[in-house]
């Protein structure tokens, strides 16, 4: 479980999870060893829980979160109000591999119709996002739905929204970098201990890049450096100096 900035895309914590129904859990844990006042936090349709609710806004963050099958009604009343009413929306088109991407989002606070409205905590917008896919003359579409404890214009669920692919580019480039996923080890400390290191690295790639190379990518900074082994031993001799002054502190 991994907590990424988003607007830096640098990453701020991860707590391991042993299977895929513990990470609400670890989810909420997180959140609590992280300062979010004031931060909105983003999450899949997994995270789509009251307690998950609870404990952001216990820690005076807001929560964007998707809503899927998993709340099947919530779902259906959000999707039946969204596609019948009439409400504010914004509109941005891209192009992303060939392919034309237009979103168009919808928002509301006036929702005091919705059953069961009480039992998320300080719920306050839904909302949604129509994405239009055309490519080669054919055209696809799909929605997604969402709750947010924060007031949202259209516009800036857009934007939170998209954000929320930073992680999917986090977990891109640990696979396809670090082949994490096809990385066999059974220990639990290993795997915590290279989860960390592979995270270092990409938080140092990103520094690299915001600071001397705004357009060079992560992937071609990640390969050069793969090479360098002067940049290596500055990281190994880095890296255990902070293990150094972990233990240290602990003792």
């Amino acid at each position: 479980m991994s907590a990424v900035i988003s607007e830096s895309k640098l990453i701020l914590g991860s707590m391991p999870c042993e299977t895929k129904i513990s990470e609400p859990q670890v989810f909420r844990e997180l959140i609590k060893v992280l300062n979010i006042s004031g931060a909105i936090i983003v999450a899949d349709a997994l995270h789509c829980q009251k307690k998950s609710a609870e404990a952001v806004v216990e820690e005076n963050g807001d929560y964007i979160f998707t809503v899927k099958d998993n709340n099947p009604l919530l779902k259906e009343n959000i999707e039946l109000y969204v596609q019948n009413e009439e409400l504010d929306s914004f509109s941005r088109t891209e192009k992303n591999g060939g392919r034309i991407e237009k979103r168009t989002a919808y928002t509301t606070t006036e929702i005091d119709w919705l059953p069961n409205k009480d039992q998320w905590e300080n719920l306050t917008t839904i909302g949604a996002i129509h994405t239009e896919f055309t490519k080669d003359d054919k055209t696809s579409s799909e929605w997604h739905y969402y709750i947010s404890s924060r007031e949202l214009s259209p516009k800036e669920l857009l934007h939170h929204a998209r954000l929320e692919w930073t992680v999917e580019s986090m977990h891109w480039l640990l696979d396809v970098h670090f082949q994490e996923d096809k990385t066999k080890v059974w220990s639990t400390n290993v795997q915590m201990n290279l989860n960390i290191m592979r995270k270092i690295a990409l938080n140092l790639a990103r520094l690299y890049k915001n600071r001397y190379e705004p357009r060079a990518t992560i992937s071609g900074i990640l390969k050069r450096n793969l090479y360098d082994l002067n940049n290596l031993a500055n990281f190994l001799h880095n890296f255990i100096a902070v293990i150094q002054i972990t233990e240290l502190l602990q003792n």
